[in-house]
């Protein structure tokens, strides 16, 4: 059992952007919004979002299911591109400097309230993707708080402190703040926000199992209805020619009703998947 499916129940919120939507995947219905910029392009499991402007982010209604002041865990696949001269926020659960729980990075890596800074095991500032996550064990202190790169545990941004249920009615900010402040530039593949703590070898087991995960595509797949031409949608182009691809007396008769029949030559037909089809085998064959 994956990671995803043992800790399904505790996954508040799942943003995986690689199916190229930006809806709540947990269940929840948490349902992210634009609310300025944002530029879908593709990464080497599917699809990511860009939010590489430091005014682009989305928000997220504000919901009990987010409103998580006990154990918790925040993991993202995230590429860094733009860094700004102060914090920026990954995302945040308040606004301004009060937040209930935020991951933010600043100039050196990781940084604020909920971050860490670069170590000599890790770098994060090498445009490639890489999965952060923070852990809370839900006391009142800083104490508790781990952080990892790529399943490695990274070096704890301070080590005092309160960790406060400020702001818990505020909307969920992604890129930054709620409110567009505090913007952090770079591209977003997948998030998740668990109401537990994962210990360091499940961190590095969901780390493992993103690696394996495959290629997520983000066009629907659709079952194929033929349907007679009268019932078709009116949006469509009138056909001048169409045919039923069975051959009459060397024709192909023109069932668009413009009298366009075809002469065919050297031309044979065959049972195909939807019905019966034509056949061109040779460089020769044709139909005219």
């Amino acid at each position: 059992m994956t990671i995803k499916e043992q800790y399904a129940a505790n996954l508040m919120g799942h943003w995986d952007f690689r199916t190229g939507t930006i809806n709540d995947q947990s269940g929840n219905g948490n349902n992210a919004s634009f609310q300025t910029g944002g530029v879908w392009g593709n990464s080497d499991k599917g699809r990511a979002l860009g939010l590489k402007a430091l005014s682009d982010y989305l928000t997220v209604a504000d919901d009990s299911t987010l409103q998580i002041t006990g154990e918790i865990t925040i993991a993202m696949w995230v590429k860094f591109e733009d860094y700004p001269g102060s914090s920026g926020r990954l995302i945040t659960k308040g606004a301004d400097s009060f937040s209930l729980y935020h991951l933010g990075v600043n100039q050196i890596g990781i940084g604020d309230d909920f971050g860490f800074r670069n170590t000599t095991n890790f770098t994060l500032e090498d445009g490639k993707y890489h999965l952060v996550c923070a852990t809370h064990d839900g006391s009142d202190t800083l104490v508790g708080l781990k952080l990892y790169s790529d399943g490695m545990a990274a070096t704890t941004y301070g080590s005092s402190g309160t960790f406060n249920g400020w702001s818990a009615g505020t909307d969920l900010g992604i890129g930054a703040r709620n409110t567009g402040t505090g913007g952090f530039g770079g591209t977003f593949r997948e998030i998740m926000i668990f109401n537990t703590k994962l210990e360091d070898s499940e961190i590095a087991q969901l780390y493992e199992e993103s690696l394996k995960e495959a290629f997520l595509t983000a066009v629907p797949t659709k079952t194929f209805s033929p349907k007679p031409y009268a019932t078709q949608d009116p949006i469509l182009p009138t056909p001048i020619f169409e045919s039923d691809c069975k051959p009459r007396a060397n024709k192909l008769d023109d069932l668009s009703g413009n009298g366009n029949d075809a002469d065919i030559n050297g031309v044979t037909s065959s049972e195909g998947a939807l019905g019966e089809s034509v056949e061109f085998k040779g460089v020769a064959d044709q139909d005219v």
